[in-house]
């Protein structure tokens, strides 16, 4: 397989959230094929030192605002389950 083909599988398990098995079918190879290549490159490029993160404290002095979006999400799901649990029990007792 060429190195593009690589690359754009990688590329499209994390861009487009596909699983595995979907890409492996897309390429004509396995599951566990797809997932080796995949964890490969990830490998290739970490241990390149081009794209390493800044580590737990850098993202952390950096995200703040997402920690805080992150709540508010999980905030409103959590309601959202709530109001939809309360709703069906107010069914059941009807």
């Amino acid at each position: 397989m060429s190195i593009e083909k690589i690359v754009k599988m990688m590329f499209e398990y994390y861009r487009q959230y596909r699983t595995y098995y979907q890409i492996g079918d897309s390429y004509n190879v396995s599951e566990s094929c797809a997932y080796r290549t995949i964890k490969y490159v990830e490998e290739v490029l970490i241990k390149s030192g081009e794209y390493a993160l800044d580590g737990k404290k850098g993202l952390l002095r950096e995200g703040a605002e997402v920690e805080v979006a992150v709540m508010m999400l999980q905030s409103i799901q959590r309601l959202q389950k709530q109001q939809k649990w309360q709703a069906k029990r107010k069914r059941d007792i009807q």
